[in-house]
């Protein structure tokens, strides 16, 4: 596996031989080696920062994210994760991974990349009371924690572990959450690692929506809809069996993909994009990575004003790619549309804008150094000159980013995260719009990075496409977008009711409380817009009463600033000699 394609793989400081420090370098300079030693440092100086902060603290304590939420909007398109070491107002509507996994779940699948089970066991202990899980995980930690600290798990088989089989170059990298109650699923699809720098330090983002049971009629009807049949064309092609188990009653019942066809997904409020490793042939091409986006965006009426607009890509992972495939195939699939009318004129390609943090953001960002660990881009890929000339600042404050600013930055952020440095993976295409926010054709999350690997790359003239990673993504449309409901179906107080209880309201993402098809479409026209700001103040825009205005809490500026004569692209391989805040300095391993 090269580092290029995946987006966790870390290379930081080792130390140096015994001896004088090396040029450039100052004395007294700290110098990790990652043995969890530069993590510790940069979390001890955080510490630090806000017990001295919380001296003199006068902010109200923030309300969990579980407190009733406000009625008067509509939820965002997705939620962030909420962020430590930053303002209470910036996580305002954020939620954690405890918020998300509550409730009475009966059985669940867990999917990642990193699972830390040892952070998790503090951070969001709520997941391991769950009485079965199915852990997918990229890595062996998950077992191996399990072994150690939880040998009944795998003794009592209520804990099973499968590591999907990749090829070279691939990684297992989906990020979900699959939540069985006894009233429904929650679907959860995320950006983030199970670990304590994407859920602490870094800025990343999460969608879900509850689904309820099928009426007995769906069942006799076998009803179906389209997410499910993607959502379990995915799960079989993992290799994940699955069958029947005896749960904590002692009643047989199926776990696995099947079991999944028991809910009703009509109202989905997403389309799921997905990758698996394996050569397409033209026959299922488009069913998978960046053809499947195309076919999925090809389907959909925009508006003229979005004809040949601009696309950009925010990432936290770079891998290899030729011009051609970045400027040609992908961005091709990214531009993909019909303008609305009779005509279905292809709504054309856009400039491609690619957001990717300058050296002196990671190197300001809440754990330094350490951040960049988690945002690997080699200086090969990244220099290069179809990828550095469509390069865009995390950050649209151009002053803080100079080698020569001060070490003191303003945060410019629309959700107060500059310096909570990017591992969320958004795309999406829009039109600038400085009084109202941008206005957005569509929106992407999920767990696609930048690469080949992950998006597939076209072989033997476009007849074979080409994909080494496993992936889960959910598009955003407009036109998915239902009316809003009195009473939206929340998994967790269904189960509850069934049990004689009440919970209040929980959060919800906008397809919670507007689901598509299941209760018809809004009469009026859906505009998405970038949210200024974690909860946007003010909706009464200049759309009038006909627009319906729905906000998406992208965490950076739309459009993106473009990289000015002083911003180095961040690079994980190479020596970064100026001191971060916390002291370090960079040093990759050879």
């Amino acid at each position: 596996m090269t580092a290029s394609e995946d987006d966790e793989i870390v290379f930081v400081g080792e130390t140096r031989a015994a001896g004088g420090a090396g040029e450039g370098e100052a004395r007294g300079v700290k110098r990790g080696r990652y043995d969890g030693t530069m993590d510790t440092l940069a979390y001890q100086a955080l510490d630090a920062q806000d017990a001295k902060t919380n001296a003199n603290e006068t902010e109200a304590p923030h309300p969990p994210a579980t407190a009733t939420p406000n009625t008067t909007r509509d939820p965002p398109l997705f939620r962030l994760f909420r962020t430590e070491h930053i303002s209470n107002s910036h996580n305002d509507g954020c939620v954690t991974v405890s918020d998300l996994v509550r409730g009475p779940v009966k059985w669940g699948v867990v999917s990642n990349f990193k699972i830390d089970l040892d952070f998790i066991s503090h951070a969001a202990p709520e997941l391991l009371t769950i009485p079965r899980i199915h852990w997918l995980h990229g890595q062996p930690d998950v077992p191996e924690w399990t072994k150690e600290n939880l040998p009944n798990k795998i003794e009592d088989k209520t804990w099973t572990f499968l590591k999907p089989q990749v090829p070279n170059y691939g990684t297992h990298h989906s990020k979900f959450f699959l939540l069985v109650y006894p009233a429904g699923v929650r679907v959860v699809v995320s950006t983030a690692n199970l670990c304590r720098m994407d859920l602490t330090v870094m800025s990343n983002a999460v969608w879900w929506q509850d689904f309820p049971l099928k009426s007995e009629q769906q069942v006799q009807n076998h009803a179906s809809s389209e997410f499910e049949e993607d959502l379990l064309l995915y799960l079989n092609r993992l290799r994940w069996v699955g069958g029947e188990e005896t749960n904590e009653d002692g009643e047989r019942v199926l776990v696995g993909p099947e079991a999944f066809r028991a809910f009703d997904y009509s109202g989905a409020g997403a389309k799921l994009i997905r990758s698996v490793p394996v050569r397409h042939n033209s026959v299922e091409e488009t069913s998978w990575g960046h053809p499947a986006l195309y076919r999925a965006l090809q389907k959909q009426k925009f508006p003229k004003e979005f004809e040949k607009s601009p696309v950009l890509g925010q990432f936290s992972s770079m891998g290899s790619f030729s011009e051609k495939w970045l400027n040609d195939e992908f961005r091709g699939s990214l531009c993909g549309g019909v303008i609305e009318g009779p005509d279905k004129k292809p709504l054309g390609k856009g400039q491609l804008n690619l957001i990717w943090p300058t050296k002196q953001e990671v190197r300001q960002s809440l754990a330094g150094y350490v951040s960049g660990g988690s945002i690997p881009g080699s200086a090969k890929n990244v220099n290069k000159p179809h990828v550095r000339s469509k390069l865009h600042t995390w950050s649209a404050n151009g002053s803080q980013n100079s080698e020569n600013n001060s070490d003191t930055p303003t945060d410019d952020n629309p959700c107060g995260r500059r310096q909570a440095v990017p591992h969320i993976k958004t795309f999406a295409r829009y039109l600038e719009d400085k009084k109202n926010g941008a206005k957005l054709a569509w929106v992407f999350l999920g767990s696609h990075n930048l690469s080949g690997a992950a998006w597939g790359k076209f072989e033997h003239g476009n007849s074979q496409l080409n994909l080494l990673s496993y992936e889960l993504g959910v598009l955003l449309l407009p036109s998915l977008v239902g009316t809003r409901v009195e009473k939206p179906f929340c998994v967790v107080a269904a189960s509850a009711q069934l049990a004689g209880e009440e919970v209040g309201p929980a959060m919800q993402c906008l397809a919670g409380a507007r689901p598509c098809v299941a209760h018809g479409r809004s009469g009026k026209e859906v505009v998405f817009r970038h949210a200024t700001t974690v909860v946007p103040k003010d909706v009464s825009l200049s759309e009038g009463t006909s627009v319906s205005t729905v906000f998406a809490p992208l965490p950076y500026h739309v459009p993106p600033r473009r990289y000015g004569p002083h911003d180095v692209p961040w690079t994980f391989d190479e020596t970064h000699l100026k001191p971060d805040w916390t002291g370090q300095q960079w040093h990759p391993r050879g």
